[in-house]
C-alpha cells in the first residue's frame, strides 16, 4: 500500500488518500487497564517514503504473525496469525514477562518487544516496523 502511494506520487499521478491507522494508537505504551490478564497488540509501520501531503506517523495495524515466548523460560507461549489488516491481536496470558516477535504478512520484516503482564491487567503494547 505505502509503496503504491509513493510510486504514484513519483510518477505524478494522483495518489490515493494517505494511509491512516484503522485502530488508533494510544498516546503512550504500554497502557495498562484493569481487566483480564491479556495482551492487546497490533503491527504498525512507521517511516518509509515521504508522500506529499501525508504526515509521517505510524500506519496500521497490518496482518501478520505474533509469537510470544516466556522471558523466564524461553518457551513458546502462543503464536497467533491475523489474516486481515485493521485488526489487533488479543491474547490471554498468565501474569509474567514475555518477549514478543512478529512478521508482517507478505514480508520478511520482523519486530521485537518485551512486555510485562501484571495479574488482572490488560496491556496494550504495539509493535512497530521501521521502514527506510
Amino acid at each position: 500500500m505505502i509503496a503504491a502511494i509513493a510510486l504514484a506520487a513519483a510518477l505524478g499521478a494522483t495518489p490515493p488518500a494517505c494511509p491512516a491507522p484503522t485502530v488508533p494508537l494510544p498516546a503512550h505504551e504500554p497502557t495498562l487497564t484493569a481487566g483480564p490478564s491479556e495482551l492487546v497488540a497490533g503491527f504498525y509501520e512507521q517511516g518509509g517514503a515521504l508522500i506529499p501531503n501525508c504526515p509521517q506517523r505510524p500506519r496500521g495495524p497490518y496482518a501478520g504473525t505474533l509469537t510470544i515466548t516466556s522471558v523466564q523460560t524461553g518457551r513458546l507461549v502462543a503464536r497467533r496469525t491475523l489474516h486481515g489488516d485493521g485488526q489487533l491481536f488479543v491474547v490471554r496470558l498468565p501474569a509474567g514477562r514475555y518477549r514478543l516477535s512478529g512478521h508482517l504478512a507478505g514480508g520478511p520484516l520482523a519486530v521485537r518487544e518485551t512486555v510485562t503482564i501484571p495479574a488482572h491487567t490488560t496491556v496494550r503494547q504495539d509493535l512497530f516496523v521501521d521502514l527506510p
